[in-house]
């Protein structure tokens, strides 16, 4: 009896090999798979990243501009302030 079970082990042990191969070779088709898609969606995306990457420099430079000119503006009223007073001594 000992052979016989020894035969059965031998048996399921081959069929859990080649269970594992096939999971394997699935498995590696999924990857595949996935990673071809991930990079059609890195591919699609990243026109749309660059185009807020550029919206967002430019709303920083306008936003630095526009404090720039606030204070040129600034500058602008003190001399006319100080014009002011001294055309009024």
């Amino acid at each position: 009896m000992a052979a016989a079970e020894a035969a059965l082990l031998r048996k399921k042990a081959t069929l859990l090999r080649e269970a594992m191969r096939r999971s394997e070779a699935v498995r590696e088709q999924a990857v595949a798979s996935v990673g071809g898609r991930m990079a059609a969606v890195d591919a699609a995306v990243r026109p749309a990243q660059e185009r807020t990457r550029n919206a967002c420099i430019l709303h920083d430079n306008v936003a630095r501009s526009l404090q720039a000119v606030q204070e040129i503006v600034r500058q602008f009223d003190l001399v006319r302030e100080v014009h002011s007073y001294y055309l009024h001594l």
